[in-house]
């Protein structure tokens, strides 16, 4: 199962332990995020099995309504579940509880509805249900929510921004999308959700991912280091060679410059921390560079 989909598995398990008053804001959420919410239908569409048993627990439970379930098998053999209420009865029961938007133009959240902080938690979860997702953090940091409501898409900013979680957007295929990706925010998110499972999930992941960036930098960094220390030590045996071939050795270099080029040649793969270490006293690395420099200034001269 996806990151997303044991997210909002969990969510649902966690809306069986809530208030009455939490769960009709759960299902004032999962409505709102629907499918379908007005006077002629309601009707939410799920992949989710247990997205199913919640909705319909949860219109049996709080309304006494038993809600029509079709399932349609799809060519990848997955069955598309569609949860709906075409009873003018039940709907009813509904519109007294929640009240019905003019038309789906004017779908937004009735804020009186959500009166007590607890039930902003579980507003949430049922919105996410229906609306949202979060991608595997693995691959990357985003968490968004989507309607094609522009009304309840301008309320849920508001909602989230009074929550101090600072949100972001964008227009996709006609759909409004509030959206995270700082990884910060979408942790915040988890938490108001009381998606504890996932949030704890996400935040190892996100240790690892830290971890293995460092390891990469320190890496990347002694490469880096290696090559150059490479590169010049390359330069230096080259020129070296090149006075050796023109004079037949080394003996008519001063001592200091002679004993430094002699030690390059025996170790090239050294730095020059290293070389210095090689004297008796030790030399220092800027003492080991101007000699090196020099010896380069004689190749050149040839």
């Amino acid at each position: 199962m996806s990151f997303a989909g044991e997210t909002k598995k969990e969510l649902c398990k966690s809306i069986l332990r809530l208030d009455k008053c939490c769960k009709f804001a759960v299902l004032y959420g999962i409505l709102l995020f629907g499918n379908k919410f007005s006077v002629n239908e309601i009707k939410i569409v799920t992949e989710k099995d247990f997205i199913k048993e919640t909705v319909y627990s949860l219109f049996k439970e709080l309304f006494d309504i038993e809600p029509k379930i079709r399932g349609k098998q799809r060519h990848d053999n997955q069955i598309t579940y569609t949860i709906s209420v075409t009873e003018k009865e039940d709907i009813m029961k509904i519109e007294n509880k929640y009240g019905f938007p003019g038309g789906a133009s004017s779908i937004g959240i009735n804020f009186m509805l959500l009166q007590n902080e607890c039930c902003h938690k579980a507003f949430l979860k049922g919105a996410f249900i229906t609306g949202g997702s979060v991608t595997n953090p693995e691959k990357r940091y985003h968490l968004e929510f989507a309607t094609p409501h522009y009304y309840l898409f301008n309320d849920m900013k508001v909602f989230l921004m009074e929550k101090d979680i600072p949100v972001k957007n964008v227009i996709r295929k006609g759909h409004y999308i509030i959206y995270f990706k700082e990884s910060e925010s979408i942790e915040d998110m988890l938490t108001l959700m009381d998606a504890t499972s996932s949030l704890f999930k996400m935040m190892d992941i996100k240790i690892v991912k830290d971890i293995r960036n460092h390891t990469n930098r320190i890496t990347n960094c002694e490469t880096a280091n290696i090559t150059k220390t490479v590169n010049a030590s390359a330069k230096h045996v080259e020129a070296i060679e090149k006075i050796i071939d023109a004079y037949g050795s080394l003996a008519h270099l001063d001592d200091d410059i002679r004993q430094v080029a002699e030690k390059r040649l025996e170790n090239p793969e050294s730095t020059l921390n290293e070389l210095g270490d090689m004297f008796t006293p030790p030399m220092s690395k800027s003492a080991i560079n101007h000699r090196l420099k020099k010896i380069l200034l004689i190749a050149e001269e040839l």
